[in-house]
């Protein structure tokens, strides 16, 4: 497969953020890290540690209905230029059954949430 692939369907990623966000009342927080005052390589660490870089994923920016699917190591490379602080929420789902979410959030947060029949 390429690089990543562009969700342009509006309705599909509507559907999509929709399913994510019934989810979340389900899921467990397991690893938080606020990134104000850290450094890229400290982020990049904590990216790698909740989930493995060969996994390939879709990531939503659910405020601007776009989403992309790729591996999750290119997000891990690119995520300083994906994601901008205090403008940009952002959400990486696993591919197959919403096992797992990270949140990049617009306060610089980061948090990984797994679904409680996961956790």
């Amino acid at each position: 497969p390429s690089d990543y692939e562009l969700i342009s369907d509006k309705h599909e990623i509507g559907k999509l953020c929709e399913k994510i966000r019934q989810s979340l009342d389900g899921m467990v927080l397991i690893s938080e890290l606020n990134c104000a005052d850290i450094n890229t390589h400290e982020e990049k660490n904590w990216f790698e540690s909740v989930v493995s870089p060969k996994e390939r994923v879709i990531v939503l920016w659910p405020q601007e209905s776009f989403s992309l699917k790729l591996n999750y190591a290119i997000f891990i490379k690119h995520y300083n230029e994906l994601w901008y602080p205090s403008r940009d929420d952002i959400w990486i789902i696993d591919k197959t059954d919403f096992s797992w979410l990270i949140e990049l959030n617009h306060e610089e947060v980061f948090k990984f949430c797994t679904a409680a029949n996961h956790a």
